[in-house]
């Protein structure tokens, strides 16, 4: 042991009894970084989105993207979007505040122009490098264990389905880029930690603040470093306490930046994205669709884009798995909060999933939101810890044996090995099958409808698609009618599930006005949707 680590334990065993400030700064033992295992994690996670590169723009790409005029300023545009809600240009203020994904955008725009390539490789690299960080956060949360242990923890992570909204559609890398930023953070206090120098708290607190930037729900990263702090580097409450505080006043000063520049949110009243408020069960379908994300992250299958109205029902006492969702919520909260003793790892898998669920939940909770994969995107970290607790129970593996010897461990562990090999196998190839379903809006709508035909939103996405190819067909009136009777039959179907839905009756409205030849039915259609 050098005359340095014989010094910071002196040190440490001095300051274990010391009141916690807001500058705690009890020093934590550096592990060693296998980064071959980082570097590993990263190329699969290049590899298994490789097949996106060549995708075009889709969904709210157009909000973000193509017709965000901010972003087509390029550099020039990048005042406006520090000043502007995301959904500035579709006319709406629900009080997202997400600029620094969209001046990526903005950058592109001015090197590249409008190139859907150069956005997905940025995507798949920013995924990329995420995986390398996160498998170098998981060797020093867990360096009491063998660097496999985190190794297969990455590994799980960065090939979950579930991702692949995130990562092959364009506009979700806000998400990549909060939780990309959210576990530099962490990476840098933990480097904190290690040295007591105060210029890696500065530099984590700037890179917790670029991840509020990214996306507002990073806040929960807060938490995450609170519960890493009590549960891996063994602080006492209130030293975990008071070791986020920092970062708590960073969170409060983005806030008011945020209500400042864009003012308050409007929840519209929209039955199809805000069922649960429209229907007023926000409470009980906020447990349903918890049981639904747990689902989905043990078998992520089928993987859909659209869950809105009338997908997954509200929740009801009478429904199976509103009461499989609540009690699955109370059982991981009391299994959460009876760890805070022991402190155990399985513990901290606990908390973590369900300080990252926050966001997904409060989304039903608070505004009555429908289900979506990518708020999943940092749960699918918990999952994976929990799953190779999970695994190590089972097949007793002693992860305490921190060998190095890589053909040594691999010898004693095959079973393991195999397990994982096939496990990660699987949900790359899920993965890589699913990619293509985002390379184009028609693509994607069919793919939702073949599981979904009870969406009244994929219904009307697929026959908007036929409304847009009646209008291109316009020299050929017989085509263009044909085009828009088959618009119709969708757009019929939609109303069936939601009769009052305004945006298909206006587009009925439009069909019977110029494709069909019926102006009282089109004045009657248009009348409607107003109302």
């Amino acid at each position: 042991m050098s005359k340095k680590t014989k010094k910071n334990l002196a040190e440490n065993a001095v300051k274990a009894n010391a009141t916690p400030s807001l500058t705690d700064t009890i020093l934590i033992q550096p592990s060693q970084i296998n980064y071959l295992f980082c570097a590993i994690v990263a190329f699969i996670g290049i590899i298994i989105y490789a097949n996106t590169y060549n995708h075009g723009f889709v969904l709210d790409d157009t909000a973000a993207i193509t017709r965000n005029l901010f972003v087509q300023k390029g550099l020039a545009g990048i005042p406006e979007i520090l000043k502007s809600d995301f959904w500035y240009f579709s006319n709406a203020k629900l009080g997202y505040y997400r600029p620094l994904g969209l001046i990526t955008f903005a950058i592109e725009y001015q090197l590249f122009g409008l190139n859907s390539t150069v956005s997905h490789i940025n995507n798949i690299i920013l995924y990329a490098i995420s995986g390398f960080l996160l498998t170098i956060l998981l060797q020093k949360w867990f360096s009491g264990r063998n660097k496999f242990f985190s190794f297969f923890v990455g590994l799980i992570f960065i090939t979950h389905p579930i991702h692949t909204e995130v990562v092959a559609n364009i506009k979700s890398r806000d998400e990549i880029l909060g939780f990309l930023f959210t576990i530099s953070a962490i990476l840098l206090h933990w480097k904190y930690l290690e040295t007591s120098k105060i210029k890696f708290l500065i530099s984590g607190l700037i890179t917790m603040y670029l991840a509020l930037l990214s996306k507002e729900t990073s806040f929960v990263g807060i938490g995450v470093l609170a519960i890493s702090l009590y549960f891996v580097a063994k602080k006492s409450l209130s030293q975990s306490i008071f070791g986020i505080l920092p970062y708590v006043v960073v969170v409060i000063i983005f806030f008011i930046q945020k209500n400042a520049l864009i003012g308050k949110s409007v929840v519209p009243n929209d039955i199809v994205n805000y069922v649960y408020a429209s229907e007023n069960t926000k409470f009980l379908s906020t447990f349903k669709l918890f049981f639904y994300y747990l689902r989905l992250l043990v078998v992520p299958h089928p993987l859909v884009y659209d869950y809105s109205y009338n997908v997954l029902p509200s929740g009801k006492l009478s429904d199976w798995m509103t009461i499989l969702g609540l009690f699955s919520f109370l059982i991981i909260l009391f299994f959460a909060f009876k760890s805070l003793k022991t402190r155990s790892t399985f513990g901290f898998g606990l908390s973590l999933l369900l300080v990252t669920s926050a966001p997904a939940l409060g989304f039903v909770f608070l505004r009555g939101g429908i289900l979506a994969e990518r708020f999943m995107y940092a749960p699918v970290l918990a999952f994976a810890i929990l799953l190779m607790i999970g695994f190590e129970k089972i097949l007793k593996i002693d992860f305490a044996d921190k060998s190095i010897d890589l053909i040594e461990w691999t010898n004693k562990n095959l079973v393991l090995i195999g397990v994982i090999a096939v496990l990660t196998g699987l949900y790359s190839f899920k993965t890589i099958i699913r990619n293509p379903d985002w390379k184009d809006e028609i693509t994607l709508y069919r793919s939702g409808y073949k599981y979904h035909q009870n969406s009244a939103q994929i219904l009307r996405h697929l026959g908007y698609d036929k409304v847009l190819n009646a209008y291109n067909a316009y020299k050929d009136p017989q085509k263009a009618k044909k085009f828009g009777e088959e618009g119709l039959a969708y757009y019929r179907k939609a109303l069936a599930i939601h009769p009052n839905f305004g945006d298909v009756l206006h587009q009925v409205g439009y069909i019977h006005h110029f494709y069909t030849s019926k102006p009282d039915s089109a004045k009657y259609y248009y009348k409607l949707a107003k109302l």
